[in-house]
């Protein structure tokens, strides 16, 4: 059988090592042995396309294909082409997509870093304030630490818009379906919104189409996020005027509407496309004159992607903007548990009896505000500031209740200490993490681990509260 050679016309690389003098022997016999296999294949009726085959620093592209006289192969038809560019540019490409993952990589644990270390003065920042608050008596005094907690809080949800944006972008921000009861996303924008309309002198009116006792499934702490940052833009933006806020389910109860209108400066429509993209604001001068982090929006339109909605806008520049949005629900007629409202004289009555609770902080600060909150639910707290320690006084006589439990500890990490209590000292004790690091892989690494329950840092009352009858609820 013969065989014979045809170059792409537009590969003169090719052409030349093939179809010229210019090849000697050697080169044409090395060809011939790397492609033998295939022409082999070739001579007994097959049709062989994209075979690549290396030849010195040059990578060449092989279709073979038989010429067939009387039903039988006779002779072998190969067209080469010069794919050495190609094989290059994919290398290439493929290194820059190791490079970016790597660097996502490194972003994201960096990002983890140093939510702890901005989280840790924070936690000092707001639960202090919220121990002051309580002990003063004037109300001039109080308004000077509501500064305080208000500074602090803008500071951590700016902190949570940039964690919660790289989250968004790698792909690792967790849905969590639940049951709860509707209203209470109108009753937590009318608490956080109706102070600040009154002192700017607008007006707020917060409207729910639906019976108090309304019950839905879906994530709530992402439908309050998204409320709150639509809100949050409308009452920042808005300087006269009113901003309006309606809940309401479709008439077959399959979506939840929630529309967000201001009589705020608006945006020109050229730009309104623009104000989801990250770290982009309407107008270069926005930035400058209201402040934030420009990721408002983009997590709003990421979360409700995220929830199955949609999201539409409707403004004009000077007169205001609305915002709607359409998510799937789940209407349930069964109610779930509402969560429990802070009482001073339940604080006193939650536990029956006065528990033993061995707290591991390495951070004084941060210990001394869980001391303080431990004491208004007359708790026994030993503190210790490493993990070592812990295993060190968990090994002895003396038994402990609960276990609060922080993440970065000196010498032996939070995770670490949680697994050894459990498999080498083989301790039952309910851990309660702490945790400044608000990324879902340190928790479900907790939970992993042997932790019962994770709270997220700062540290505030109302989230201790809740772990504390959720501890009531189930080890008590």
């Amino acid at each position: 059988m013969g065989h014979e050679w045809s170059c792409d016309e537009d590969e003169p690389a090719a052409e030349r090592y093939f179809n010229s003098s210019e090849v000697d022997d050697n080169t044409y016999q090395i060809m011939l042995e790397k492609l033998l296999p295939q022409i082999q294949m070739a001579s007994q009726g097959a049709t062989l396309t994209g075979v690549n085959i290396p030849l010195g620093e040059q990578v060449f592209r092989w279709n073979l294909s038989p010429i067939v006289f009387d039903d039988k192969p006779k002779m072998v038809v190969a067209q080469g082409q010069d794919i050495t560019s190609l094989v290059e540019a994919e290398r290439q490409s493929q290194q820059a997509r190791e490079e970016a993952e790597e660097s996502a990589r490194v972003r994201a644990d960096f990002l983890a870093k140093m939510s702890h270390e901005l989280r840790t003065p924070l936690n000092g920042i707001l639960g202090v304030s919220q121990l002051l608050k309580a002990e003063l008596r004037t109300d001039n005094e109080k308004e000077h630490v509501d500064v305080l907690i208000n500074s602090g809080e803008h500071l951590l949800a700016v902190l949570n818009d940039i964690l919660d944006f790289s989250k968004l972008e790698q792909g690792k921000f967790h849905i969590q379906q639940d049951k709860f009861r509707l209203m209470e996303l109108k009753n937590t924008v009318s608490k956080i919104f109706a102070p600040l309309c009154e002192e700017k002198g607008i007006h707020l009116n917060v409207n729910a189409d639906f019976a108090d006792d309304t019950h839905i499934s879906s994530d709530q702490v992402r439908l309050n996020q998204i409320l709150i940052n639509l809100v949050s833009n409308s009452v920042k933006f808005t300087h006269s005027g009113s901003v309006k806020v309606k809940l309401a389910l479709s008439e077959s109860n399959e979506k939840l509407h929630i529309n967000v209108t201001d009589t705020g400066i608006g945006i020109d429509q050229n730009r309104i496309d623009s104000i989801f993209e990250p770290f982009v604001q309407a107008e270069s001068t926005i930035t400058r004159e209201y402040g934030g982090s420009g990721l408002g929006l983009t997590i709003v339109q990421n979360l409700v992607e995220l929830l199955g909605g949609s999201i539409t806008v409707d403004s004009e520049k000077g007169k205001g903007s609305c915002f709607c949005i359409a998510i799937p629900v789940t209407v349930s007629s069964h109610a779930s548990s509402l969560k429990p409202t802070i009482d001073p004289d339940m604080q006193k009555t939650l536990f029956s009896r006065k528990l033993s609770v061995l707290l591991v902080e390495d951070n004084h600060t941060n210990a001394f505000i869980a001391q303080a909150f431990c004491l208004k639910y007359g708790m026994d707290v030993e503190w210790v500031t490493d993990g070592n320690q812990a295993i060190s006084t968990l090994s002895g006589d003396k038994v402990f209740d609960l276990i609060l439990m922080d993440n970065q500890l000196p010498n032996l990490g939070g995770i670490e200490t949680t697994k050894t209590i459990r498999e080498k000292l083989s301790l039952t004790t309910p851990i309660y993490a702490c945790t400044a690091d608000g990324m879902q892989e340190t928790k479900d690494a907790f939970i992993a681990a042997g932790a019962n329950y994770i709270i997220i840092k700062p540290i505030k009352e109302k989230a201790l509260h809740e772990a504390f009858v959720h501890f009531n609820e189930h080890f008590v």
